[in-house]
């Protein structure tokens, strides 16, 4: 189950797999699709039948377009058909990203995650492990520079970011990287738990938001698959 708030207010609508998928290529603008360089294997994967590429193409088509800010272009629709197909399929990771996106929350990059994983609230479901890793990150933003404290003790995440832009994250990036990469599974969990509050929305965002996952195949006799957060996948 996932939090009310990636939820509420959309609309869901019915068909199989192959049908969520064609329409939500149908909704892709011509000249977006072009532009992202995706066409061939988005047809490719139409024609093959392949529903879990197929879907993970048509998300990667999103996220090309987030990144050059073309992602108004993509209706809500185009998003939860998306969601439904990768429910469809089993692949529930892919689902906050792309309720997300159907809200129109803006684009999130790595440095927000890292503000939020520093900022983490008290919230039910944050274990003692996460909590310890989250207050290691907040010493070490806060030990680099007294200034970065006040930002951190209010939760501020937009100003947490913005330190981080401004040079903290270039002292900081490699030891603050490790503590989130080892952290991520619990944190991912935790911020997309049915309990996690709306008045934290932002601190999710942040990281659903940096950290779209990919279909990766596994090895093995039997061709399966399954997904993985895009910085393990590539």
């Amino acid at each position: 189950m996932l939090p009310d708030f990636l939820i509420a207010d959309l609309t869901f609508p019915e068909g199989t797999v192959r049908e969520q998928l064609a329409a939500a290529g149908a909704l892709v603008p011509a000249a977006l699709l072009d532009a992202s360089g995706l066409a061939d294997e988005l047809r490719e994967c139409a024609e093959d039948g392949q529903h879990h590429f197929w879907m993970n193409t048509l998300q990667d088509i999103g996220v090309w377009a987030e990144e050059n800010g073309r992602d108004a272009e993509l209706p809500a629709e185009f998003w939860v058909r998306v969601a439904q197909a990768a429910h469809a399929l089993e692949l529930p990771e892919f689902l906050p990203y792309c309720l997300g996106k159907a809200h129109g929350w803006p684009r999130r990059d790595f440095v927000d995650a890292m503000a939020a994983f520093a900022t983490l609230p008290e919230v039910d479901g944050l274990t003692g492990e996460l909590r310890a890793a989250s207050h290691r990150a907040a010493e070490l933003l806060c030990d680099d520079d007294p200034a970065a404290a006040p930002l951190v003790d209010a939760g501020d995440l937009e100003a947490v970011a913005g330190h981080l832009r401004s040079g903290a994250y270039d002292r900081l990036g490699d030891e603050l990287s490790e503590l989130y990469s080892a952290a991520f599974d619990e944190l991912f969990a935790l911020v997309t738990r049915k309990g996690f509050p709306a008045d934290h929305r932002a601190c999710a965002w942040a990281v659903i938001g940096a950290n779209p996952f990919r279909v990766v195949l596994d090895e093995g006799l039997v061709s399966q698959t399954h997904a993985e957060v895009w910085w393990r996948a590539a």
